[in-house]
């Protein structure tokens, strides 16, 4: 999806929709200590996972009240949501 908020066009706002979008948020994952995930999605929790890996400060922002919440079941949205956590990743779910 595309986000359409206030500050979507400012520089650092990517969307990972391609190849070029992928190379773009490791490239400016490397200048940044802190990232902020919309979406708790595979794709989203994927990206926070390896970037929390990679050293960086990571909150990921879901609007509904749970990960993966048209994937899977809740025991497994729980169960991914408090491996990330234990990982230092932040989540905000309902936001």
């Amino acid at each position: 999806r595309i986000l359409s908020l206030p500050g979507s066009e400012l520089s650092g706002v990517v969307s990972l929709r391609s190849l070029a979008d992928a190379r773009l948020i490791r490239a400016l994952s490397a200048q940044s200590e802190d990232v902020v995930i919309l979406g708790g999605g595979f794709i989203g929790l994927e990206i926070a996972a390896t970037l929390k890996a990679a050293g960086r400060e990571v909150t990921v922002v879901e609007a509904v009240d749970r990960l993966l919440g048209r994937a899977v079941a809740p025991v497994i949205a729980r169960h991914v949501r408090q491996r990330l956590e234990a990982t230092g990743v932040r989540i905000l779910t309902g936001t």
